[in-house]
């Protein structure tokens, strides 16, 4: 058969363990850390292109053609975020703003946005206040993005490390990254 608790009143913030029983003997107990300061942190969670021929989620640092994408985030429950970008003088501005939903997500369609590299980040104040982490986004206008490596990574044999173009390296699973 199925149970279910409710703490009341609320438990307050900390470290709580809980453990059920019944006539066969406790449960193993189940750890849950209480953080209150968790639940005014902001932050952008992903992106998401609906534009040109390849869409989907973005994560932070990905290249995309969408001049307007979708950021998503999570914040406290019914309140106002605000996303803030770092402008080409280098300087935070004010994007938009968006209410947060009832289970404390919240979507933001940007603006339309010129071809570039742009840091976003999510905060409770109209004016920029450091946040934490950014999320970065590059916006290449179609026709423009061509696949790139930018590193090869050698991690057996007797030298290891980054592989630099024309190089040799005994590693035959060497890892390649890049860009497209």
């Amino acid at each position: 058969s199925r149970w279910s608790w409710t703490p009341n009143p609320a438990l307050s913030a900390g470290t709580w363990e809980f453990r059920a029983n019944d006539s066969s003997g406790w449960t193993d107990g189940f750890i849950l850390n209480i953080d209150l300061s968790a639940s005014t942190r902001t932050e952008i969670t992903h992106a998401y292109d609906d534009f040109g021929p390849s869409t989907g989620m973005l994560g932070s640092g990905a290249i995309t053609d969408d001049t307007t994408p979708t950021l998503y985030g999570r914040a406290e429950a019914n309140n106002i975020v605000y996303i803030h970008y770092r402008n080409v003088t280098g300087m935070w501005d004010l994007l938009g703003s968006v209410i947060t939903e009832a289970d404390g997500t919240w979507t933001y369609e940007s603006k339309n946005l010129t071809e570039g590299l742009y840091e976003f980040q999510s905060g409770t104040s109209a004016t920029y206040t450091p946040s934490g982490k950014t999320f970065e986004l590059q916006i290449i206008t179609t026709g423009t993005i061509v696949p790139k490596i930018t590193s090869v990574w050698d991690d057996e044999g007797t030298s290891t490390g980054i592989i630099r173009n024309g190089g040799e390296t005994d590693d035959r699973t060497p890892t390649l990254s890049g860009v497209a």
